[in-house]
């Protein structure tokens, strides 16, 4: 039997937030631009026609972590963690997709 682990990034588009933490400007590719928002890099698997959403890492910029005072982390550092964290259903196989701007070594 063959899961998926299919992961990608998503920006969550807050026009009205002024200072919520992790807010930053990221591009999104539905409005062709960069958004107020947040960032978020997340997991789904598939197997024998069920999703199951894994838990999302929140994106920061460099910027607004060395403000909050935290270790920055890339999206590929994030996708990376959510892949090594995974644990597959015994006797499954499990195939990662991922987008093409993730075809960093590290993943």
């Amino acid at each position: 039997m063959t899961g998926y682990l299919i992961g990608d990034d998503s920006t969550m588009h807050k026009p009205k937030g002024r200072q919520m933490q992790g807010l930053g400007c990221h591009y999104s590719s539905t409005a062709q631009q960069p958004l107020p928002g947040h960032s978020l890099v997340a997991m789904l698997y598939v197997v024998l026609g069920r999703r199951c959403v894994q838990a999302p890492h929140l994106y920061e910029q460099q910027a607004s972590c060395e403000r909050a005072g935290g270790r920055f982390q890339s999206k590929v550092d994030l996708l990376v963690q959510l892949i090594a964290a995974f644990v597959p259903p015994a006797g499954t196989g499990t195939h990662v997709l991922v987008d093409s701007r993730y075809s960093a070594k590290k993943v």
